[in-house]
């Protein structure tokens, strides 16, 4: 079963990239099917910066989230590896690393989606 919820970002903190490297962290409210926050920290690697507008820009990144959930009804709580792309506005990333669950988000028509599928 998946499980989708829309994701939304919360709050944002980037340093400022050298060498084109930059480390981050997220904070970002999670509702839908599941319910809860996702905390996250990243080491992003700009393949193309753009200076003047970052979401024009390219990277992949690698990091850690941590999913606190308000009900335990599907998902509890968890860390996930975190690994994506980002490509001039778009989205897409793999949480793993979990015993339980997998999951994935993108965006779909400019809203962010988190799919968490059991895999125990």
């Amino acid at each position: 079963m998946n499980l989708k919820s829309q994701c939304i970002l919360l709050n944002w903190t980037e340093s400022q990239p050298i060498n084109g490297i930059s480390q981050a962290t997220a904070e970002y409210q999670v509702a839908g099917a599941i319910m809860g926050k996702l905390y996250s920290q990243y080491t992003i690697h700009y393949l193309e910066l753009n200076e003047k507008d970052s979401h024009q820009s390219t990277s992949t990144y690698l990091g850690y989230s941590y999913f606190e959930s308000e009900n335990e009804a599907h998902v509890q709580h968890g860390t996930f590896e975190d690994k994506g792309c980002f490509v001039k506005g778009e989205l897409s990333g793999i949480l793993s690393g979990n015993r339980e669950y997998l999951g994935r988000y993108y965006l779909e028509e400019n809203i962010m989606y988190l799919e968490f599928k059991r895999i125990s």
